[in-house]
């Protein structure tokens, strides 16, 4: 800060970002899965981005992506890479981490499981390949046990 011309304003800016995790519901019996849902619709090069609570107690989660390609003139196959990320203290990313890819062709579904501890936040993003033309609906489903 420049106090002969406050004017200027600052000299730099510093952003801030807080993440803040979207908890999940239990089912009401306990027998069943904890699940977060989410219906995505990706193209080319998108990135979506989640933030979720893992429930106290859970200590793997099973992710299932469900694939269909909204635009078939650009050919069925699609490419996504899925990168699911728990930081915990003093763990390297390498033991938290799980970096899956999938090539879905047509509706079918796929389905991946990674270790995972209560009362955190798992980051899961999933991207649609650059190359991968034409438009894709995602149902996302991660089930915690």
């Amino acid at each position: 800060y420049d106090t002969q011309r406050p004017e200027v304003g600052p000299i730099f800016r510093t952003p801030v970002t807080v993440v803040v995790p979207v908890p999940v519901q239990a089912s009401p019996m306990g027998s069943q899965p904890v699940v977060w849902r989410e219906k995505l619709s990706t193209g080319p090069g998108s990135i979506k981005r989640h933030f979720i609570r893992t429930p106290p107690g859970a200590t793997w989660a099973e992710l299932v992506l469900k694939f269909n390609p909204t635009s078939t003139n650009t050919g069925p196959n699609r490419l996504f890479f899925i990168h699911c990320l728990q930081n915990l203290p003093h763990i390297p990313f390498s033991k938290t981490e799980g970096k899956f890819v999938m090539r879905c062709t047509m509706a079918e579904s796929k389905k991946e499981t990674m270790r995972v501890e209560g009362n955190g936040t798992l980051e899961v993003t999933i991207a649609q390949f650059w190359s991968s033309l034409g438009s894709t609906d995602v149902e996302a489903e991660v089930y915690f046990f």
